[in-house]
């Protein structure tokens, strides 16, 4: 019975990881003609790459502080 458990704990997982992915590719097409005037225009790949990690740990950073006032605003409650 367990190994059912682990099975479909699994399965939902590896359902979860297919949707994340299958939303950062129709992120990335959607951004292509962004990329295709930044590069246009003379931006490296480097600049490129600079340009999303900035953009993804701002979001990331400020997902977090969202998460984190969520989080208190639960436990005083």
């Amino acid at each position: 019975m367990l190994y059912v458990l682990l099975g479909a704990a699994g399965f939902v997982l590896l359902i979860a990881c297919a949707n994340v992915a299958n939303l950062q590719l129709a992120r990335a097409h959607a951004r292509a003609r962004e990329f295709a005037v930044r590069a246009a225009l003379g931006a490296g790949p480097g600049r490129v790459a600079r340009q999303l990690l900035s953009r993804a740990s701002c979001s990331g950073c400020w997902d977090a502080v969202r998460g984190a006032l969520l989080d208190l605003g639960r436990s005083v409650v």
